[in-house]
């Protein structure tokens, strides 16, 4: 049985959602807040398995509230929000920890009413079996405790790739901002997105971030000191040492971007030369690339436990004995500008 918190300020709404919630026969409502404060309380005494969060409440909205919940409990929340969601929105929320945001259903006499329920109960099923953690955050003044591995003997890194998925956006924005304003070579980011949110993302990142930002595209060719970004809905790899192949996803059941696709190209050019980190995330993209790149020699990185949203994807490499190195993402800063640094 999935227990349910719901948080959202109309009285009218929550009594929506607990009709809704009720009649699933594997869901229960927990209980019902209707400000940030009391939804604090209400999930540390009540130890959910999910949350739904509104966005718009008075004295903390919804991102204030998630934010502060995931710093006492890892906890799912998913984010309900009004007609008006946005690529911002979204954004915002996925910094705040939500695994996940969509739609409020809206009134019974709707008529995609039937289908918006169908959709929420669905995500609502798939989210709380989300392993979750509480949130780490990333600042340039509290660094972890953890000290970054020292380099082997030789090093001559010329690629480095991150795969990530749920809670990215947040955490890169955290790196990126660290980061170098130069590095002696370039950064791949193949972050789960959907199709047409590639463009925000880059935006967002690359108002943090002192390194160029940029969306891979087909015939390009990867430039150092430069941050690429997969786009959503698509296919990315590489097709020559340094020429991107960007092509259209078809596959509708697969991870978008792939992971292990990007991963398993840069193995076939740089092998031992690239660098591969692996992410925050649900599911196990990336892990099996991660593996191929370890065996050629490969420097390759998980996200710590402590410091993940999911715990998913690290997980699923770590079994598989793909990396070399588990670190907190101040870590994985501090190791790319040594790599960067042994290059010079």
């Amino acid at each position: 049985m999935i227990r349910l918190l719901i948080v959202d300020d109309s009285a009218t709404y929550c009594e929506i959602l607990k009709n809704i919630f009720s009649r699933v026969p594997d869901m229960t409502i927990a209980g019902i807040a209707h400000n940030g404060r009391s939804a604090i309380k209400m999930a540390a005494e009540l130890r959910p398995d999910l949350i739904t969060m509104d966005v718009n409440m008075p004295d903390m909205d919804g991102y204030e509230t998630t934010d502060a919940i995931l710093r006492i409990l890892p906890v799912p929340i998913v984010m309900v929000s009004a007609s008006n969601r946005n690529h911002e929105s979204d954004f915002n929320a996925m910094q705040a920890g939500a695994v996940a945001m969509i739609e409020k259903p809206g009134m019974v006499m709707d008529s995609n009413y039937s289908h918006n329920v169908e959709n929420l109960v669905n995500l609502v099923r798939n989210m709380a079996t989300v392993k979750v953690f509480k949130r780490h955050i990333l600042t340039e003044e509290k660094k972890s405790e953890h000290i970054a591995p020292e380099l082997p003997a030789i090093v001559n890194c010329e690629i480095a790739a991150i795969g990530i998925s749920t809670g990215g956006p947040p955490i890169l924005a955290c790196m990126l901002k660290m980061l170098p304003s130069s590095l002696p070579f370039p950064i791949c980011i193949i972050q789960h997105i959907p199709k047409g949110f590639s463009d925000s993302l880059i935006g967002w990142l690359g108002k943090v971030s002192s390194l160029p930002v940029l969306s891979m595209a087909d015939g390009d060719t990867l430039k150092p000191g430069t941050v690429y970004v997969a786009p959503g809905g698509s296919v990315a790899s590489l097709k020559a040492p340094k020429t991107f192949s960007v092509v259209p996803e078809t596959k509708t059941n697969t991870p978008s971007p792939s992971v292990d696709v990007f991963f398993d190209s840069i193995n076939e050019f740089y092998g031992a030369k690239a660098l591969a980190v692996l992410m925050s995330g649900m599911g196990r993209d990336g892990a099996q690339g991660l593996l191929h790149l370890h065996n050629s020699g490969a420097e390759t990185v998980v996200q710590d436990r402590e410091s993940s949203i999911v715990y998913g994807m690290p997980e699923e490499a770590l079994k598989l004995k793909a990396a070399k190195h588990v670190m907190t993402p101040d870590d994985i800063v501090d190791f790319i500008r040594k790599l960067a640094e042994a290059k010079r």
